[in-house]
Formats: C-alpha cells, structure tokens, sequence
C-alpha cells in the first residue's frame, strides 16, 4: 500500500531529526572542518545520498544548526525581558528555566557548548558577524535587566555588563559540566547562580 503523504513527511522528519543530532554531537567534538558528510551520515544511519537530499552541505546544516540554536535563545530572552515583572523575578525565571532544561535535556547542554565553540571557533562565513551580533542578544537583555534591578535595589551594585557576562558564564560552565558527568550531573542550588547578582 502506497505511504500517504503524512507518512513521508514523518519519514523525511525523523531523517531529519536523526542527521541533526548526529551533527551536532560531530560539530561539537570536531568542529565544522573536521567533521564530514560521511561521518554525520553514518552516525545519523542514512546514506550519504539521503543526507545531500536534505542538506546541500555539511556547511548548510552547520549554519542551520547554530541559527536555530541562538535565535531560540534569544526568543526566550526577549519573552522573559517583556513580561511585566520585577528584574528579580525575570532573573529567577532564567535561572530555574534553564537548569530545569540542562538537568533534564542533554541537547539544550549540547546546543549551548556548540554555540560556544561557534563563537570560538568559526569565522569562515560572511553570515558569521551578524549571528554573533544575535548570540550576543541574551548577554545584552541580562544587562539591562541587572541595570534595572539596581536601580530599584534588588541588585548587587557594580558593573551591569561584567555581572551578565559572570552570570551566563556560570551558566555555559553548568552546560559543560552536563555533558562530562552526564546522568551523574547534578543540579547546584540555584540560589548559589542568583547571589552572584541578587542582593540578599
């Protein structure tokens, strides 16, 4: 009986999914030039041929990969900056957000060491400036947010920007800390994140 069209586009996601994932974990551990076509391929289990049918080049689901994971970041920053709450309380939202999904989800870890080596490592492309720009968006949002805060007192006092940049920095440390202990990571209190820049 012939597929229905529900049932290739489940097919041609799953296949998606698969090369995705097999990306990533190779994007991350070798890097865009290292890693190969044959190796996402193989990795993902599909040909080489399903894989060109999906991505022109390992090149394309690079860049897809890391739009896709710093405008998502992104998003989420600028929904949490626009509700109409306190500082103190968008910053708590951030901070349980985010170690509820490294505790729970091994790719939201992955994505955030891969935008890091992106932003490390990568610069062969003329896209590279403007998705740093972006990458950088959260950073900004945290600043103005730690800036508001200290102006109403919640906030410890100091340099708006150096606190932002200690606060992810905690955060992009607690990703990687995911991905090398795995199952055995465990989640610090999260009141240890928020008095870096709460007052208490």
């Amino acid at each position: 009986m012939p597929k229905t069209k529900e049932q290739f586009e489940l097919i041609k996601n799953e296949s998606k999914s698969k090369i995705v994932k097999a990306g990533l974990k190779l994007f991350i551990e070798k890097g865009l030039l290292a890693a190969s076509v044959s190796e996402i391929a193989s990795l993902a289990g599909i040909s080489k041929g399903l894989m060109y049918h999906y991505y022109k080049s390992k090149e394309e689901l690079y860049y897809e990969l890391v739009s896709n994971a710093i405008n998502s970041s992104t998003e989420y920053m600028r929904a949490i900056f626009n509700l109409d709450r306190p500082p103190k309380e968008k910053i708590k939202l951030i901070s349980r957000k985010m170690m509820d999904n490294i505790y729970s989800d091994h790719e939201t870890a992955q994505y955030f060491v891969f935008i890091n080596r992106f932003l490390i490592t990568e610069k062969i492309s003329e896209k590279t400036p403007e998705i740093i720009e972006i990458a950088y968006t959260p950073l900004k949002l945290t600043e103005e947010i730690i800036s508001e805060g200290q102006r109403l007192g919640q906030f410890k006092s100091g340099d708006a920007k150096s606190m932002a940049m200690l606060y992810w920095s905690a955060i992009h440390g607690l990703c990687a800390h995911k991905l090398i202990q795995r199952d055995k990571f465990e989640v610090p209190d999260l009141e240890l994140l928020e008095k870096l820049i709460l007052k208490e």
